[in-house]
């Protein structure tokens, strides 16, 4: 499983200029697990700030995914070499688990915190690295819009190198979310975004 890849390497490898594994470790293996089915429903007034996609179009965060219901979204930067890539690992097994099944509808989001350096370049390369379907948006607001779009989304804008890994599920239209901290199993990623239909 890709996930089980990218932690061992993870752990294996020591990070360069990346995250320390330590800052995130509640146990032995170096990494936090939280059961999502247990993650609350919190309301979020999040704003339009303006962000770009993988292919250069600039849209209103919210405007943009109002209307496509369920949504799972992730945090990171594509010169990330620790964690990110765990992040994306399990955002592409929700991928590849909603291709050619009767998985309800999600679009998966990958905001970047590093708008310094993710241009939309990057945001395709890594998109194509990791074989994206069309429903995996990657998104990516100027450099002084981050902070608040972070802030609105609950998530530290602080030095990208220790951020936390979390994942937000829920509905732009309606605001409420499930925050799921760790790294958690897609499968119920999976499940708990087909209970929200």
């Amino acid at each position: 499983m890709r996930i089980a890849a990218c932690l061992l390497l993870a752990l294996t490898c020591p990070p360069v200029a990346a995250h320390d594994m330590k800052q995130h470790s509640q146990d032995a293996a170096g990494t936090r697990i939280v059961a999502s089915a247990g993650a609350p429903v919190e309301q979020l007034v999040l704003p339009d700030i303006p962000v770009t996609d993988k292919e250069g179009a600039t849209a209103g965060f919210v405007g943009r995914l109002a209307q496509v219901g369920p949504v799972l979204i992730g945090f990171s930067y594509t010169g990330c070499v620790s964690l990110c890539p765990i992040t994306h690992a399990i955002l592409a097994d929700v991928d590849q688990g909603m291709r050619g099944s009767k998985t309800p509808p999600l679009t998966i989001v990958t905001l970047s915190i590093d708008p310094a350096n993710d241009t939309p370049e990057r945001l395709a390369a890594t998109a194509r690295e990791l074989d994206a379907s069309p429903r995996w948006q990657w998104l990516v607001a100027s450099p002084a819009d981050t902070p608040a779009l972070l802030s609105a989304l609950g998530v530290a804008s602080g030095p990208i190198e220790s951020h936390d890994p979390v994942f937000l599920l829920g509905d732009m239209a309606s605001g409420e979310f499930r925050r799921i901290v760790g790294l958690p199993d897609p499968r119920e990623l999976l499940r708990l975004a087909g209970a929200m239909h």
